[in-house]
């Protein structure tokens, strides 16, 4: 299933949730709202909340084991309110990354950070030169040597090389390998594009 059309359904799962509960949560549910039936107790329920979700939890990204604790959390809040709780899942591909970027131009490191999302290199990485492209959103394609894009190489919006989304560049997650170069490192580029200096990615 596409995000896209898991987001739809979920949206409109939460609209009719409190319908399909029907009057056989009514009792529940008008227990669960004396501990929200004034700002005081909205304020103490609100604080709990946080503590646990946040606080006491910490980040909690999808697949991690935190994200689990802190799903049985939403779903044990639920259904004490009287709601039926079902879990749905989505099979969800994204690379993150385990070591550090290696970009190297003409044997020089230069500094870079990938797009998480995207695809990342084979092990022996990516070799090629530098093409300039029209595009601003895409400034440059490494390609290889039969001139094929095999790799998009970006400039950050401000200063340093920084991680920029996937979306930015392509429709789904796990498009072409995608990393992000610094300001001042844009000589070294345009120089690599007009010389046509090797280029290396891992």
């Amino acid at each position: 299933m596409k995000r896209r059309n898991f987001i739809d359904i979920a949206g409109r799962t939460v609209l009719v949730a409190p319908f399909l509960a029907g009057a056989a949560a009514a009792q529940t549910v008008n227990k669960s709202n004396q501990l929200v039936d004034s700002p005081e107790k909205r304020k103490i329920y609100l604080s709990k909340m946080l503590k646990a979700l946040v606080t006491d939890l910490g980040p909690h990204p999808i697949g991690s084991p935190q994200f689990d604790k802190a799903l049985a959390i939403v779903k044990k809040e639920l259904e004490s309110a009287g709601f039926t709780t079902t879990l749905d899942t989505i099979e969800f591909s994204q690379w993150v990354l385990r070591t550090k970027v290696d970009l190297t131009v003409g044997g020089k490191p230069v500094e870079a950070c990938p797009s998480p999302g995207t695809r990342g290199t084979s092990p022996e990485g990516l070799t090629g030169t530098l093409k300039k492209n029209a595009n601003a959103t895409i400034p440059y394609y490494l390609v290889d040597s039969a001139g094929n894009n095999i790799a998009i190489v970006t400039i950050a919006p401000k200063g340093k090389a920084c991680p920029r989304s996937w979306m930015t560049y392509d429709k789904e997650p796990g498009g072409m390998t995608n990393v992000c170069v610094g300001l001042q490192d844009v000589s070294i580029l345009e120089a690599a594009v007009s010389e046509k200096t090797p280029v290396h990615l891992q």
